[in-house]
Order: structure tokens, then C-alpha cells, then sequence
């Protein structure tokens, strides 16, 4: 098996019709309600996408779930945001002073 390259880890450098970038502030939503310090292991993961962005890839899982017919994308947005709003962890950033 290769190892990943850097172009083939940055989704807004894949030219194809099915990827959107995305322009995500995490920071222009909600006020910071709580500053956690990061654990040990959270450190040493972004201690290595600091040194090379490639070493942090072993920590990510991704699934592609392909959906057939229509969509309601309100319902879908209302449903994601329902769960973000349930889940501190998939709200959370990590600063390079946490």
C-alpha cells in the first residue's frame, strides 16, 4: 500500500464534481462556553499535523455513505445540527494554546 501524498489529503485539490469546499469558521457561531484542557494523546496529535500534516492522517477515520433519490435538506441540516448541539466533542477546535 502507498503512503497518502499531501495532494491526496486536501479535498479542495481533488478535481471532481461530487466534492464542495467548504469555508467553516468555527468560531463564528456560539460564544466559547468552556475551555477543556486537551489530553496527552490530543497533544501529541496535533504536535504531528503540526510537523507534518501527513503523520496526523493515522488518527482520521472517514466513511462515504452514498444516498440514492431525493433529499430533504432542510430536514437533513435540522438533523445534523440537532446532533452537533447534543455533542460537546463535535463542536470542539483545538488552539494551538489549549
Amino acid at each position: 500500500m502507498s503512503e497518502p501524498t499531501p495532494e491526496h489529503t486536501n479535498s479542495a485539490q481533488v478535481d471532481d464534481a461530487r466534492y464542495v469546499e467548504v469555508d467553516f469558521d468555527p468560531f463564528a457561531g456560539a460564544a466559547i462556553t468552556a475551555v477543556i484542557p486537551t489530553t496527552e494523546a490530543q497533544r501529541e496529535v496535533w504536535l504531528a499535523d503540526q510537523l507534518d500534516p501527513v503523520a496526523s492522517l493515522a488518527y482520521n477515520e472517514s466513511v462515504t455513505i452514498a444516498l440514492r433519490g431525493s433529499i430533504d435538506t432542510e430536514a437533513m441540516r435540522t438533523a445534523i445540527k440537532a446532533l452537533t448541539q447534543r455533542h460537546d466533542v463535535l463542536r470542539a477546535v483545538m488552539a494551538p494554546n489549549c
